[in-house]
Parts: structure tokens; sequence; C-alpha cells
């Protein structure tokens, strides 16, 4: 018996004893059956108080969980759960909680960070060491590296907000400055169909869950308009621990409905781009910390650096980003460029502006060569009625030479544009002003797309 979707062997689902034909539907993946009897064991959370009562919610959380959740965030009320699917159909908040999207944004962020020199540091530190001596380090290692991931959820988190879905969206608003993205949500069960059961329950469902927090890998999925503000504040949380060391990572911008295997490996060739980037500055440690992300448009299954070769991300002989972005204050050797701090300040300030839609074909022009693409950049700007110098000074800062005639930064031996990458980051937010054609980031880019098919 095998499982329909995968091709390994599969068990029943629960409640199955029979292998009939019409029950095919019910084969569940062994291996996942296993992965979600031990999170039954570890994570549903325990649920008393009587019908008609407001239940009283105590979640459990695995050993991972326990790691790298802030005490705060298991203690206060209510009561944080981790997400547990993607579906946004699921009403068994309590025992099966869906992942908080915001409005109809299902997209996701795979993250994975790796230390750097973590083998050269700990062999040159434990040389002529004794065993006692040696494992000491190794935990305080370890618990610095934890230490930095509760600092980055402490950090998406402070200051946020959280959404009650029975809110209508009239009734909410949301605050697109970039200071204050959704972290957490209030959501209500109702058993009234369930005899000997509370009524109802209050809880948070966290926007992001842990993957691998342990030896010298991170991996954290994590609503996507929240990837940036956690892996900054994970990068610069591990080069202020007191070993000298940093990181680099890889960020996958992927629809909700992406194969976790195949977004977990772009995420890690982004990581292994990054890092290669950061040691042509500095080959020993401490190497700079840096980041490098891909938002893919088609199916995935190839190395980030074959697509970075294909013609998705060299045009008109610029590369359509300038990955990867430098994170942190970076070694005495200096650090990567450009820098996250400076791509952000682009992406805020073309967050306020309308007219964003005629930026994204800027993609399609550069097809038809440099010349092209910057005339139509010159005619953006030339009837804009809001003022540029923020998004000026942030391109100046990214290392373009004059605003006001390119966007494209032509030092380098392979010019390079950090404008797409900024507007992807613009593009993780969905409720944003329209531009000058009335069209949302999201209309605006599918007709970007129709006219390049076209």
């Amino acid at each position: 018996m095998f499982a329909p979707r995968t091709g390994r062997p599969a068990v029943l689902s629960e409640g199955r004893r029979d292998d009939t034909e019409d029950r095919k539907d019910d084969r569940l993946d062994a291996v996942v059956s296993t992965v979600r009897t031990y999170a039954n064991r570890t994570e549903v959370p325990q649920v008393h108080g009587g019908p008609g009562q407001k239940a009283t919610v105590t979640p459990t959380y695995s050993a991972l969980a326990r790691r790298v959740l802030p005490d705060a965030h298991r203690s206060t009320e209510p009561r944080l759960l981790l997400p547990r699917n993607l579906n946004d159909d699921e009403t068994d908040t309590l025992h099966n909680p869906a992942f908080p999207f915001t409005q109809d944004v299902r997209r996701l962020a795979v993250v994975h960070a790796d230390l750097s020199g973590l083998g050269a540091y700990y062999k040159r530190e434990t040389a002529g060491k004794f065993a006692e001596q040696r494992l000491k380090l190794s935990k305080d290692i370890e618990e610095a590296i934890q230490n930095a991931v509760r600092g980055a959820i402490a950090a998406v988190e402070q200051g946020n907000e959280t959404r009650d879905p029975g809110l209508t969206e009239a009734a909410y608003k949301v605050n697109w400055d970039g200071s204050k993205p959704y972290w957490a949500y209030k959501a209500k069960r109702v058993d009234d169909d369930q005899k000997g059961k509370p009524d109802h329950a209050t809880v948070r469902i966290a926007a992001f869950r842990p993957i691998v927090a342990g030896g010298d890998d991170v991996t954290f999925l994590i609503r996507s308009d929240l990837a940036f503000d956690f892996t900054r504040a994970l990068l610069e949380g591990i080069e202020r621990a007191p070993y000298g060391l940093s990181a680099c990572a890889g960020i996958a911008l992927v629809k909700a409905t992406t194969p976790f295997l195949l977004s977990h490996g772009l995420a890690e060739e982004l990581c292994k781009f990054a890092k290669k980037s950061a040691k042509t500055i500095c080959n020993t440690p401490p190497i700079p910390s840096a980041l490098a992300f891909y938002e893919p448009v088609e199916s995935l299954g190839e190395s980030y650096e074959d697509i970075a070769l294909k013609t998705d991300l060299l045009a008109g002989g610029a590369r359509l980003t300038a990955c990867p972005y430098g994170v942190g204050a970076g070694p005495p050797a200096g650090k990567v460029t450009p820098s996250l701090d400076d791509l952000l300040a682009l992406a805020n300030a073309l967050r306020k502006l309308k007219g964003r839609g005629a930026l994204r074909e800027l993609r399609t022009d550069l097809e038809s060569g440099r010349e092209v693409a910057e005339a139509q950049w010159r005619r953006w700007r030339q009837v804009r009625k809001q003022s540029l110098t923020d998004v000026d000074a942030a391109l100046k800062k990214l290392g373009v030479a004059d605003p006001t005639q390119t966007f494209i930064n032509t030092t380098p031996k392979t010019p390079h544009t950090s404008l797409f990458d900024a507007l992807t980051i613009v593009g993780l937010h969905k409720a944003q002003p329209a531009d000058d054609e009335g069209r949302t980031p999201a209309t605006a880019a599918t007709a970007t797309t129709a006219a390049a098919a076209g």
C-alpha cells in the first residue's frame, strides 16, 4: 500500500481498517503519519472547563519550541500556539491551528541560516582542552544561538499587533509603514456540537514555526512579510554573541502550496550563495554576515546559481538583483555591500508612492536593452507628482551614481539593480495604495507578466 501523493509506503488514516479501492484517499504517508503522531503527543494543548464556560488553554510545546520561544511568549494570555497546517478552512483552532495569513496573502518564507567559521573557532578554542571544557563550550555556543533566535522572535513581535478575525477589514486598519506587521492573531473555537467540552477559547497563533535550531543551522517557516525583520535580528544576534561568530542566510519566498522540500532546498542554495559571496571579502572568521532571497515565478527544482544565470535574473546586461545583502556591523575586513538596511530604506520609500506598476514593467523593458529601460525610468520620474527625495537617497546608498538618469549600479563588473528586490519586499504586503492606473501591486504584476508573455 502506497501513499498517492508521495508514492512511499502508507498507512490508513485513523479510523480506517481496510484497504479497499474506495478508501484510497485515506492512505497516509507512513513518515508523515509518524510525524503527526509525535506532534499530537507533544503539541496538542490541554483544554479545561465545562460546557458554557470559557476554556482555559494549557499549551504543550515540543523540546524545540521550548528552546526557542521566549518564556514570556509561552506564559502570556491568550496562550500562544504554533501553527500546524496551511489550510485556511480549518475550524479546529485549538488542536490543529492554521497558519495566520494576512487577508488573502498566502505567501510564506522559508528562512535557513548557517553559521560561518564555527568549525575553525571550535578547533582553535578547544585545542589541548579536556572533554568537559569542550562540552561546556559546545553548550555555551548552542545557548548563544538559541538566545539569538529568541531575540529575533521578540524583535518581530515587539510593538506588533494581534488581529481578531471577527473584525471586518473596514474596521481593522492596517499600518503599512513597515513598523507594525501582524505577528499573531486571536482566534476562537466553538464546540457547541460537542457535549462536555467548553464552548470557546481564545488563543494566539504564531505567524512562524521553528523547524531546526541546533548545531550550526537555524530553519524557520515564517510569514513572508515578517521574514526580513526576523532574519536581520537573527544574524545580528549571532554577531553579538561573545564568540566571534557570524552567519549567512537564505530566504525562499514561496506560495503556501509549494512543497517544503523544494522551498527548503532553495533557501539552502540562497544561504550558500550568500556565504560564498561573503567569503570573497574575508575567508577566515569572523566572516561577514549576509543574506540572499528569491521569489520564484515558476516551479522550483534547480539551484539558485543556475536560476541566476537564466534571463529571469539577467537582462540588458544587468543583474536584476543585487543579492546578497550585508547584515550587521561586519568584521574589520569589511562587510558585504549593498546592505540590507539600505534596501529596506528603498522599499519603505517606494511603499509610499503611487504608480509602482510602471516600475515593475522596467523588468520587461530591460530585455530590450538598458537604454530602453533607463528612458522609461526617466519618463516615470517626469510624471511623478510625489517627491522622490527618499527614493534617490536610498538608490545612492545602493550604488546608483545618478538616480535621475538610471536605477542601475554600473560600478560592478556586471551592473546590477536593487529596484526589483525592493519591489519584491513591498509586494509582501497586500493592502497597499493602488497605483496611478488603479492597480494594486498584485494586479500590476499580473499585467506585467501578461505583457511579457504577449
